[in-house]
């Protein structure tokens, strides 16, 4: 890695150029640290002050993350997923090229409470279908899905939801789904998610709530996902008036 003294590019500018071709090789993916603020400074003759404007610049872009006492690292990684665009998640992440694995999946039968009766516009204590799932990759838990149905959608007794959700529901049971309702929280994480997704408790996560309407406008489905904060992004674009 070298700079150039004599450029009229400021010295910052082009030590941060230098980080970013450090990045880019790959070497720091696994969550090695950068080298120390001092060793970049030896390396390219400058003042510390210097290789630190250029760190702090990659800093505020998210490109880079300090921890204190720990050191400089790359940013997590997250998948930016779109609210401007409806669809199932395991589509969505398809179109994206991320690889999906069922981690966990299991379905079973409960009585809805006020909350989930609510949600759904049937009686408290009425029979309803409840199916979890968590999705990540290779080994890595990063979304936990909970989903209630409205009564009317007369599962199998032996549906295994193997299939993504709104392609079952419309191919084998004719419910076409049409929209969504959405919304967005930032919570901690609690001691059964954090076990699930392999998470600190009381980690910061996104709660999406989303109730799912049919082509009638009927709700067909009330789910609640937890993604991992370190894992995602939402993504909105907003139009000016």
């Amino acid at each position: 890695m070298k700079i150039d003294h004599s450029s009229s590019i400021p010295l910052h500018r082009q030590i941060e150029d230098q980080i970013r071709q450090l990045i880019r090789s790959g070497k720091y993916d696994k969550g090695e640290l950068l080298p120390k603020e001092m060793d970049l400074a030896l390396r390219f003759k400058v003042a510390r002050n210097t290789v630190r404007q250029a760190i702090n610049k990659l800093v505020i872009e998210g490109v880079l993350l300090r921890k204190k006492k720990v050191g400089t690292m790359l940013s997590p990684k997250t998948i930016p997923t779109d609210l401007n665009k409806w669809q199932s998640f395991s589509a969505e992440m398809n179109e994206k090229g991320v690889p999906l694995v069922v981690l966990m999946l299991r379905a079973s039968e409960e009585n809805a409470d006020e909350t989930i009766a609510n949600a759904l516009g049937i009686r408290k204590g009425k029979k309803v279908v409840k199916m979890e799932k968590v999705l990540g990759t290779g080994k890595s838990p990063f979304v936990y899905f909970i989903s209630w149905f409205h009564p009317r959608i007369a599962f199998d007794a032996k549906e295994t939801f193997s299939q993504p959700l709104y392609q079952l529901l419309e191919k084998k049971y004719g419910i076409a789904v049409k929209r969504s309702s959405e919304e967005l929280n930032a919570v901690s994480c609690d001691r059964l998610i954090a076990q699930l997704l392999k998470a600190k408790e009381g980690e910061p996560l996104l709660l999406r709530r989303r109730t799912v309407f049919d082509d009638g406008n009927r709700i067909i489905e009330y789910n609640l996902g937890y993604y991992r904060g370190n894992k995602f992004s939402y993504k909105i674009d907003v139009n000016r008036d």
